[in-house]
């Protein structure tokens, strides 16, 4: 946490620290030693903001983006979802956001408490994290809510259906609930999926492990099982083995993805063509909808 001055006086006592360099005040009301606070990775320092503005906001809870550092999902590695710092507001209420804090209008969720923190419900912060972000950034969110809460993709679909009626964006955020797996092995697998599947390849099988008619044992990051029994697999492996076969035989067609494709889809594209993938009978139902984004305005209240 940062330092939260108990009263007046100490807050004076505070500030005075900062004009002469012994603290800094990334936020009001909250301060840290600077040496301490360089250490700190952006994540971090957003969390530490956060479990202090508890502390002085018990009645806050912590929305969209913000709840999903809580729960420890995928969040992009853009700084715009850390900062402004989400919290949950009404419909009709006062009080007003700021560049720091966010108050967005989200009902029809339980609070509850996750490492001391009043946060949405995992559901939720999944699909208000979803009708804003990208189909891949949305992907990655829906995979590690799924490996984080045990959930099984129509479990999760079915609480959110009950959100969507009355959320902007909440087309666009079931569309890319549609195609999430907790097999995902973090944001890479997610990011390289949502490239397949924009581009109109069949969805993978996620790890599979099959035989080859020799008697090899086969492993792979994503597998296709094609018609004739035979499959097609890839495996996520290092920039220099970028397209190289590797074994098997007639009954398994192996192909090596570089991790450096989970931001070059063009070229993960230009590699699944190479190596047969067959695309899907049906065209992805992604990009249809609109993403929503939140704004700050003045129309939201600080209790949650």
């Amino acid at each position: 946490m940062c330092l939260v001055a108990s009263d007046r006086p100490e807050g004076k006592r505070f500030a005075r620290a900062v004009e002469v360099g012994k603290l800094i005040q990334p936020m009001p009301r909250l301060f840290v030693r600077p040496e301490y606070w360089e250490i700190l990775d952006p994540v971090e320092r957003t969390l530490h903001c956060m479990r202090s503005l508890q502390v002085l906001h018990p009645a806050w809870a912590y929305v969209g983006p913000s709840a999903a550092l809580v729960y420890g999902l995928e969040i992009p590695e853009d700084e715009s979802y850390l900062w402004p710092i989400r919290i949950s507001a009404r419909w009709g209420s006062r009080g007003r956001s700021t560049p720091q804090v966010l108050r967005q209008v989200v009902e029809g969720d339980d609070v509850v408490v996750v490492d001391r923190l009043r946060v949405t419900s995992i559901e939720r912060t999944t699909f208000d994290c979803m009708r804003e972000m990208s189909f891949a950034d949305g992907l990655a969110i829906m995979d590690s809510a799924l490996a984080a809460s045990g959930l099984t993709c129509k479990q999760m679909i079915a609480r959110m259906n009950e959100f969507r009626r009355t959320s902007r964006g909440g087309r666009h955020a079931m569309e890319t609930a549609a195609y999430g797996d907790g097999a995902a092995l973090g944001r890479d697998e997610s990011y390289l999926r949502a490239a397949l599947i924009e581009a109109g390849f069949e969805v993978p099988e996620l790890h599979v492990d099959t035989m080859s008619r020799g008697g090899a044992r086969i492993r792979g990051t994503f597998g296709w099982e094609l018609e004739n029994g035979s499959w097609i697999v890839g495996q996520l492996a290092g920039p220099r083995y970028a397209g190289a076969t590797v074994g098997g035989d007639a009954s398994v067609r192996m192909f090596s993805i570089p991790r450096t494709m989970s931001h070059d889809p063009e070229g993960f594209v230009a590699l699944l063509e190479k190596a047969g993938v067959p695309h899907a009978a049906e065209p992805p139902q992604v990009g249809i909808a609109k993403p929503f984004k939140p704004v700050l305005k003045d129309s939201e209240d600080d209790e949650a």
